[in-house]
């Protein structure tokens, strides 16, 4: 299968000390069992490494923790599991890497070279402190699925002697289906897992380009849909794919395998934006910003200014009018352009220029620094509408009034509501 392809990863740190860490306590489970095993001749299995479907790559150093624990398992139930040198070994003659030994024909073939009568494929997708593991053992002789399992667990220390106790009591159907299949007629039939050689992706974005998180190329959506011919996915199964299209923000999506997997939309770049806005505290007023994207939907420049009116404390008292104008730069974190709701920082300065009215008409003005702004946005209701804090410190410059400080309203940092335009 030629659109299954390896990856390199960059070395991450910490993802390294837990895997490592977990493949010591997978190693540890080995003698603890050890005396479980059978004393006489052993099935030999070949346990292929379970692969990372999991979006970006930071998740790839728990490949081979995740493959040592189902290995784990098979060794206490009785097997000989064959070193991975050896079936590594043949793969790479016939042509074959390890993503490549996920369709049934290939791992049967590498199986049964190095005399293996089970064949173990599988892979898992981590999503935030969730993990989906999907494992399918198949018996060679019949070429056929014997046994397998497709959970949903928690992401943790837990989870490897979890997966080696599910995998421990898989091995028994697994013997019953292998005893069937060798009494022929006589016995229960063969399952054979569901899987899918052909698959079409419908989305309404023409020309759409569609690949496979370790940027293999699928195709292109063309009028509405693209088929996308493999050696066959098991049914159900899940995996990620990353959409593309010049002019659209790029977006990741797991689907789950089906002859029809319908995609989601892309949001198209934005490059500029206007914000709308009304300071909480600060009834009589209503502002505005322009937004300029250095890099669309995730860092910009901003310019904004905000009118408001100070009502007089008494009937005798005239009120006094402020403009706000500040500047800055923003970024969004964490979540994609797509996301329903987003996350984002910014930083800049401003001055506030104040206009006395009345007999008494004076003016002034107030420096300051927007040290830290955060703000959350969502576009659930169709319009993005997001909510910001602001912390702005005064630095005593100009004619300031308010001298040096933090600026507060009721002892709380201005919040502000807003709807934001894009394009």
């Amino acid at each position: 299968m030629t659109t299954l392809v390896e990856r390199v990863t960059p070395v991450n740190p910490f993802p390294t000390r837990t895997a490592v860490f977990a493949s010591i306590l997978v190693l540890f489970a080995l003698p603890a069992h050890g005396q479980q095993q059978d004393a006489g001749a052993k099935t030999q299995c070949a346990v292929f490494t379970l692969q990372d479907f999991s979006t970006g790559t930071e998740n790839r150093d728990f490949e081979q923790p995740i493959t040592a624990s189902v290995s784990a398992a098979f060794e206490v139930g009785g097997y000989s599991v064959i070193p991975p040198e050896k079936w590594s070994s043949e793969a790479q003659k016939r042509g074959l890497d390890t993503r490549a030994l996920l369709t049934e024909s290939a791992a049967l073939s590498v199986a049964q070279a190095v005399g293996a009568a089970l064949a173990v494929t599988g892979y898992f997708t981590v999503v935030e402190d969730s993990i989906y593991t999907s494992l399918q053992c198949w018996d060679v002789a019949a070429g056929a699925l014997a046994g397998g399992l497709q959970q949903t667990a928690r992401f943790n220390i837990a989870f490897y002697s979890s997966l080696h106790d599910r995998v421990a009591e898989m091995l028994p159907q697994i013997l019953l289906t292998r005893r069937a299949a060798e009494n022929g007629a006589g016995g229960a039939p063969v399952k054979r897992v569901p899987t899918l050689s052909n698959l079409t992706f419908v989305s309404p974005d023409e020309g759409m380009e569609v690949f496979l998180v370790d940027s293999t190329r699928i195709g292109a959506i063309s009028d509405g849909k693209l088929v996308w011919k493999t050696d066959g996915l098991v049914q159900g199964s899940v995996f990620s794919v990353e959409k593309r299209k010049r002019g659209f923000d790029a977006s990741q999506e797991t689907v789950r395998v089906a002859n029809v997997i319908r995609l989601s939309r892309l949001v198209s770049e934005q490059k500029r934006a206007v914000e709308v806005d009304w300071t909480l505290g600060q009834l009589l007023g209503l502002g505005a910003a322009l937004r300029v994207y250095a890099r669309p939907d995730t860092t910009f420049f901003f310019i904004g200014n905000y009118l408001f009116v100070q009502p007089p404390l008494n009937a005798a008292g005239n009120p006094v009018f402020h403009d706000d104008m500040n500047l800055g730069v923003g970024a969004y974190l964490f979540f994609p352009p797509d996301s329903v709701v987003r996350f984002g920082v910014s930083t800049g300065a401003g001055a506030i220029l104040s206009y006395l009215t009345g007999p008494a008409a004076s003016s002034s003005t107030d420096l300051y620094l927007d040290v830290f702004n955060w703000w959350l946005e969502t576009r659930v209701l169709g319009p993005v509408i997001f909510l910001r804090q602001e912390w702005k410190f005064t630095t005593g410059g100009g004619s300031s009034p308010l001298g040096t400080g933090w600026m507060m309203i009721g002892n709380v940092p201005p919040v502000t509501l807003g709807v934001l335009f894009r394009w």
